[in-house]
């Protein structure tokens, strides 16, 4: 696999990074690891991005991806979708604006964005 992009967060404690994917307009594969500080990494399904959650005061994370990230492309799934069933250890997670507006996965599966 050929990476064109490294990216690099800092997540405090109680932090959600979304499940979020890119549709085939601009395909995406990434290589995660937490480099400092511990979180919660769930995978949703073989065709989505990562879930996250930092669980100690702060979480350094480093993603190298196969594709640029373009914003046009990406979509949410929401964190707490009940047929995730996520065992997240906090009911309250900090989410933004963008993760909170997340689909769940019957809604995705109405206009599914790979075939």
């Amino acid at each position: 696999m050929d990476f064109v992009q490294d990216n690099y967060s800092r997540s405090r404690k109680g932090v959600f990074r979304g499940f979020h994917y890119q549709d085939l307009t601009a395909p995406m594969a990434k290589l995660v690891r937490c480099s400092r500080g511990a979180v919660l990494d769930v995978v949703c399904w073989d065709r989505s991005d990562l879930g996250s959650l930092a669980l100690l005061e702060h979480a350094d994370m480093e993603y190298k991806c196969s594709g640029y990230y373009d914003p046009s492309a990406e979509q949410p799934i929401a964190w707490n979708d009940p047929e995730i069933a996520a065992a997240w250890p906090t009911k309250t997670p900090i989410v933004s604006s963008k993760d909170a507006r997340g689909m769940t996965l019957a809604e995705y599966r109405t206009r599914p964005a790979f075939p």
